[in-house]
């Protein structure tokens, strides 16, 4: 990932250049949550119009309940 956040049990990774195979370097941020020393995903971060090239997961942030993505 080119950013990475962690509150707590919580990690966000962004991942600027990732892709859904139809639309090219739209992004995706990925939440982890450590559980009895294991990371599982808990979830996968799309901007909603998937538009390519929106560098989306180039910054993150996490605290608490609540995630942001730029």
């Amino acid at each position: 990932g080119c950013s990475v956040a962690i509150s707590g049990n919580y990690l966000i990774v962004g991942a600027r250049t990732d892709d859904t195979g139809v639309t090219l370097n739209h992004g995706s941020a990925y939440v982890f949550l450590l559980s009895a020393l294991i990371w599982t995903q808990q979830a996968k971060i799309n901007a909603s119009d998937l538009a390519g090239g929106d560098n989306f997961g180039v910054s993150v942030a996490i605290d608490g309940d609540y995630a942001l993505v730029g």
